[in-house]
Formats: C-alpha cells, structure tokens, sequence
C-alpha cells in the first residue's frame, strides 16, 4: 500500500490504535480509486500527487462518515482527480499540464 495507517493517523492527529483495521480498509479503497482512475497500479514508490490524492480521500472518508453533503464530496473529489491527473508516470505517460508563457514557449 501506498499509505500506511500511521500516515493517515498522523495526519489526522490520531493517537490510539482502535480504529486501524477501518483506516486500512479506507486506504485498499482509495488506493483502488487511483489505480482505477489512473489505470495503472501504484508501488510503495508512487509519485508524492498520487499519496497526496490518497491522503485526502482517506481523510475525507474517516472525517465525513456520516456526513452526507454532496458540495463536501464533489470538491474533494475534484481535488483527488486533479492531483492524479496531472501526477508525474500516471496513466502509462505522463498526463501532463502545459504550460505556456507569454513568448508563447511551452515551459
């Protein structure tokens, strides 16, 4: 796994070991979110965009559990995609963001 439950507990500021077995499982389900998304599997050595995007989805999903809000979910899965769409290796290639200067150079 790209995450363990010691990153997502710190992150969250969790200091008790009660609810691991539940963070685990938020982290297998948003780790197959990404590599459904991205189409392609992730190792312990995934670009920082991609553990950032898994890091959000879990955070979401612990915090939000019985929170409903539909704005809540879109916006954080607007984030969770743009970080991986445009995360270095994803998707066989680089799903890259160009950008262009005023010159009109590609950077």
């Amino acid at each position: 796994m790209i995450l363990t439950a010691d990153d997502v507990k710190q992150h969250l500021r969790i200091e008790d070991d009660e609810e691991d077995d539940y963070i685990e499982s938020l982290i297998r389900q948003a780790q197959a979110v990404a590599e459904d998304f991205c189409r392609t599997a992730f190792g312990d050595d995934a670009p920082e965009p991609v553990r950032l995007a898994l890091l959000l989805m879990v955070s979401h999903y612990y915090e939000n559990r019985d929170n409903p809000d539909r704005t809540i979910y879109v916006t954080m899965r607007m984030a969770f995609e743009n970080l991986l769409y445009y995360a270095p290796g994803v998707s066989g290639g680089l799903r890259q963001l160009y950008f262009y200067a005023p010159s009109g150079i590609l950077l």
